[in-house]
């Protein structure tokens, strides 16, 4: 979310099991939550199912850096 395109992607440790470019502009974060939902739907698992969380953190927006960690820390919360 803190580049003009994001990514979910969900990986075990050897390989990519699902991964979603987010559109391209300033807006990509309002579809963020929908794309983590969907990868966790096509997998049939849960948030509590995950063993780390991983965000980058830039170069990017200030704004954009804060949605990834803020959406980061409530699955880790869950």
């Amino acid at each position: 979310t803190s580049t003009e395109r994001g990514l979910v992607a969900f990986v075990d440790q050897e390989h990519l099991l699902f991964n979603q470019l987010l559109p391209h502009g300033g807006h990509c974060s309002g579809w963020l939550l929908s794309a983590i939902e969907t990868g966790f739907k096509e997998l049939g698992i849960q948030a509590s199912h995950l063993k780390r969380i991983a965000v980058g953190t830039g170069p990017g927006l200030f704004t954009g850096i804060r949605v990834g960690v803020a959406v980061a820390k409530g699955l880790a919360y869950a």
